[in-house]
């Protein structure tokens, strides 16, 4: 008989069995939610099932309200606008932090409280468009951070498809996952974990008190100009120009490359019907000397 563990003590452990009943039975140090295997038991009194079931209800409610509201997920977002966003292993938010003047706006005009992130995410993309945050070449920098880093990288992946999808125009959407100790420190220095490390590892930089405002109140476009000059990486116009020049020169060595085979092959045809011509007076030439022969014998 199979048997779910619903309560562990220190000694005794409550289990479901597969037919509905709960069962006391000696921890065997299995968690909350294992299935285990044992022998059938003698059935327990009305009075002690009863009180197993209503443990068993309180743990699992419990539980449940635990895990609900306990922050599993710490999203940023920024433009110029910057926000915080704690949500929950079921991925609905919890909690927002407005960083900015700019981001209260947007947060008073959104529905957020118990809605899905990505969801959220998408509400607050489209409010800041609308405040006309994102014209001219905008950039929005999302980063992720998580009690499971795996879990994190795929979340920081979705959000940004989620924002790609609403097609909002030229705007350059930049997302990853980052360590729990880069929230804190952001939050030290009362800015978004994105551009924390947009910062101090991209450009390098180290805060301090006399240039943590500047910092702070640059936007994401500001921070990445700055990191692509310091860089001496292409912006967008030279990197499309670029990339086109790119595709140019490799399609001229493709077809350069392909007309060297053609002659080379047109060369290797010429000197096989050549070497055939040959091979066909050699036979002629013999055959005439062996006629001559015969006759002359």
């Amino acid at each position: 008989m199979k048997a779910i563990v619903v309560k562990t003590g220190n000694k005794d452990a409550v289990l479901l069995s597969d037919d509905g009943v709960f069962i006391k039975a000696r921890n065997q140090n299995n968690p909350l939610g294992a299935v285990v295997d044992m022998d059938t038991p003698a059935r327990k009194k009305p009075f002690a099932a009863l009180a197993a079931v209503a443990a068993a209800v309180v743990v699992l409610i419990s539980v449940g309200v635990f895990a609900y509201s306990t922050s599993y997920y710490f999203i940023s977002m920024d433009v110029n606008p910057g926000m915080i966003i704690a949500a929950n292993r079921f991925e609905r938010a919890l909690s927002i932090e407005a960083l900015n003047t700019e981001a209260k706006n947007i947060l008073n005009d959104i529905e957020w409280k118990n809605r899905e992130i990505e969801k959220v995410i998408q509400n607050a993309a489209l409010k800041i468009e609308e405040q006309g945050y994102l014209s001219d070449h905008g950039e929005i920098l999302l980063a992720a951070a998580g009690r499971n880093e795996e879990k994190a990288a795929e979340m920081a992946k979705r959000l940004a498809i989620s924002i790609n999808e609403l097609k909002l125009g030229d705007v350059a959407v930049t997302s990853e996952a980052v360590g729990y100790d880069m929230v804190q420190s952001a939050k030290a220095w009362e800015m978004t974990p994105g551009k924390y490390n947009l910062i101090t590892k991209l450009l390098g930089e180290h805060l301090d008190e006399a240039n943590v405002e500047t910092f702070r109140n640059q936007s994401v476009k500001e921070l990445m100009e700055s990191y692509t000059a310091a860089k001496g990486l292409p912006g967008k116009e030279t990197a499309v120009e670029q990339r086109s020049m790119e595709a140019t020169q490799t399609a001229t060595e493709t077809r350069q490359h392909t007309e060297q085979r053609g002659t080379e092959g047109t060369q290797a045809a010429t000197e096989t019907r050549q070497h055939t011509e040959q091979r066909g007076t050699e036979g002629t030439q013999a055959a005439t000397e062996t006629s001559q022969h015969t006759e002359q014998r």
